[in-house]
């Protein structure tokens, strides 16, 4: 008996400290996926007329902040009438999230796409052009109420190689604007 006894003092005497876990290891933070809608206010830096036209966006949140967004933009409306024009475009890339706000979260995206723009015919032959896009942008979402958030959004395009009737050249356009709309948040 006197051994046991000895045994279990020695074991309480040369024991690692354990402590309970009172907090998660892992976290998660953020959302998992989003999808969301609204409007457009661009100007596609061709004939310096700004437009309207809807947008709509989905997004991912994959790895701390980081994640995937798919988005795409029409201008189809307002503007002066003279000269009309049509800019679209699509695509998708990175966009990296802040959540360390309870309400509010910052975000920034860099993306590739497609942009396509109809316009007034220089020629019989040459009234639409399309090309592989570049945007880069950023925004503000704010939680209004539950899983809607409200998201103001600045994306700045580059549209390269458009043939100018003006210079007789080749020339990138910048289409840029601002989104305004409202995501809906999955958890």
């Amino acid at each position: 008996m006197r051994s046991k006894v000895v045994l279990v003092l020695l074991l309480l005497i040369f024991s690692s400290n354990c402590f309970a876990q009172v907090h998660f290891a892992a976290k998660r933070q953020g959302h998992s996926f989003s999808v969301g809608g609204g409007m457009d206010y661009w100007s596609a830096d061709w004939a310096n007329t700004w437009k309207y036209g809807p947008a709509a966006w989905a997004t991912a949140d994959l790895w701390h902040g980081v994640g995937v967004i798919a988005e795409g933009h029409g201008l189809i409306t307002g503007g002066n009438k003279i000269p009309q024009y049509k800019y679209y475009e699509g695509g998708g890339g990175l966009v990296y999230a802040i959540d360390r706000f309870r309400n509010y979260r910052p975000y920034v995206k860099a993306e590739l796409g497609v942009g396509s723009l109809s316009f007034p015919r220089y020629s019989p032959t040459y009234s639409h052009d399309s090309r592989t896009t570049y945007f880069f942008g950023g925004g503000l979402e704010r939680r209004a109420v539950g899983h809607i958030w409200i998201r103001g959004d600045w994306t700045y395009d580059i549209f390269p190689n458009f043939y100018s009737k003006e210079s007789k050249r080749n020339h990138d356009l910048n289409p840029a604007g601002a989104t305004v709309g409202a995501s809906w948040h999955f958890r």
